[in-house]
C-alpha cells in the first residue's frame, strides 16, 4: 500500500515513515500541504495520512479538500493534540 504523510514536524514525520516501511508499506513524505494535490496526480496513493496543525493550509482544511476532490481516497488525520480538541476540529 502507499501511503501519503503530511505532517510539517520533521520528526513525527520520519518516525510514522519508518513505521509504515517496517510494515511493508511505501511512503510518500510532503512537509507542508502545498504540493499535496500533485502528488496525489503523481504518486497515486492509497491513503492520506496528514498532521492537523501545520502552518499555511491546516491538515483540517486539507482533508475536505481530498475528500472533496477525490473521493476514493481514504483520509486520516493524525495529532498529539488531546483527543476533545481535535474532536472540535473535525466537527467545525
Amino acid at each position: 500500500m502507499k501511503v501519503l504523510v503530511v505532517d510539517d514536524d520533521a520528526v513525527s514525520a520520519r518516525v510514522v515513515e519508518a513505521v509504515l516501511k517496517r510494515i511493508g508499506h511505501e511512503v510518500v513524505l510532503l512537509d507542508q500541504a502545498l504540493g499535496a494535490m500533485g502528488a496525489i496526480a503523481r504518486e497515486k496513493p492509497d491513503v492520506a495520512l496528514i498532521d492537523v496543525k501545520m502552518p499555511g493550509l491546516g491538515g483540517d482544511r486539507l482533508a475536505t479538500i481530498l475528500v472533496a476532490r477525490h473521493p476514493g481516497l481514504p483520509v486520516y488525520l493524525h495529532s498529539p493534540l488531546p483527543a476533545a480538541e481535535l474532536e472540535q476540529i473535525v466537527r467545525a
